[in-house]
């Protein structure tokens, strides 16, 4: 044992690989990233007992730069008072720390949902020709766009800014759907990981902007789902006179969509993928999946997709998804689609032939039995 006036102190990122015998006989003091409002607090008071005058925006810029080190936050408020003196703007902050002005990230949003191309591009312009740095451009947008997606979901205490930057935040996430913000994020992200490698950066990111700009808005599922199902519900009373009952078969398509958004099969198969990829990759090898009153039909060509499709495991997931759109308890029925065989369509082919049409004219014949070349199999 060692002496009581001897304290071992070991420092790893990797807890994990210690054992737990080790572990077992040690004080853990784990390192968390400080919140950032607690961050903001603190520097407030700091400046206070200074008598520096720092407004919250500044505030929230050295903030967002420390990333959660309340260390790395007091080295940036000493040097921004070293550069400011003893009253601190915004915008200071901001070009000191190279941060990108609220108003470009704004614009270039609203610029998005208008889809207006043109001024996407003025404004890559003007991030230029101010002299930002395109890779922190993009970055900081998709932050805003982080923001937006957190407003939709009526998270705001996860959003560092005063109350009018929220409700500001709040009336432009209101022109995006929670399917808009996810797609741009994933386009950003892979866009600000091109940005790194070519040698074009400025087009490399109108380009990107652009396709931002151009690729639809899409619809919540959600809402296309309650259309769906109210379309469901009101289509009795569409069906035809009943002087003629044999003729409501035909209402049997209640859920038909509204023009221009997805059908049955799009959302099937979607819902099947938020619950099972493995299932979604087999299921999109179908032909044709349609919506029957109490079933739903998924017909495939391929064996080995059906066979997979088949298992318990992943009927369950077809089951459960359809029983989910429709409103009720459901069952999926998986069919072989009937092929023709092979003999049937090479004969029918052949016989199509220019030449052998023309032999058989002169010869007066029919085809008796084709078979087929070398190396192509039967």
């Amino acid at each position: 044992e060692p002496p009581s006036h001897v304290i071992f102190i070991m420092a790893t990122t990797e807890r994990h690989k210690v054992p737990a015998t080790i572990l077992s006989r040690c004080q853990q003091f784990i390192f968390r990233t400080i919140p950032a409002a607690e961050i903001h607090g603190h520097l407030r008071q700091i400046a206070d007992r200074e008598g520096v005058k720092i407004d919250d925006r500044a505030l929230g810029y050295i903030v967002k730069a420390a990333e959660g080190s309340m260390r790395d936050a007091q080295s940036l408020l000493d040097q921004i008072i070293s550069f400011s003196g003893q009253e601190v703007a915004g915008e200071d902050v901001r070009d000191v720390l190279g941060f990108i002005p609220s108003e470009i990230l704004d614009r270039t949003l609203d610029a998005l949902a208008e889809r207006d191309s043109k001024t996407l591009l003025g404004i890559v312009g003007i991030v230029v020709d101010q002299g930002f740095n395109l890779q922190q451009y993009v970055r900081e947008f998709i932050g805003k766009v982080r923001d937006l997606l957190v407003s939709r979901l009526d998270l705001q205490e996860k959003i560092l800014g005063d109350a009018g930057e929220k409700r500001a935040l709040a009336a432009r996430a209101g022109r995006f759907s929670e399917q808009d913000l996810i797609r741009f994020f994933d386009m950003l992200l892979r866009l600000e990981n091109e940005l790194r490698w070519t040698s074009q950066p400025r087009f490399h990111l109108e380009v990107g902007l652009v396709k931002l700009a151009k690729v639809g808005h899409v619809r919540d599922i959600e809402d296309v789902l309650r259309e769906i199902r109210g379309s469901g519900e009101q289509s009795p009373q569409r069906s035809v006179p009943a002087a003629k009952p044999e003729e409501r078969l035909p209402a049997a398509p209640v859920a038909a969509e509204p023009p221009g958004t997805f059908t049955f099969a799009d959302i099937f198969i979607r819902r099947v993928e938020d619950r099972s990829a493995t299932t979604a990759v087999h299921l999109q090898r179908a032909e044709r999946i349609e919506r029957g009153e109490n079933h739903v039909e998924v017909v495939i060509a391929n064996g080995t997709p059906l066979a997979m499709l088949q298992s318990k495991e992943h009927k369950a997931v077809l089951d459960a998804v359809a029983s989910e759109l429709i409103g009720k308890a459901v069952s999926v029925s998986l069919i072989m689609k009937e092929q023709q065989p092979k003999a049937e369509l090479a004969g029918g082919n052949a016989k199509d032939e220019p030449l052998v049409k023309r032999f058989l004219e002169v010869f007066r014949g029919d085809i008796a039995q084709i078979k087929p070349a070398k190396g192509e199999q039967q």
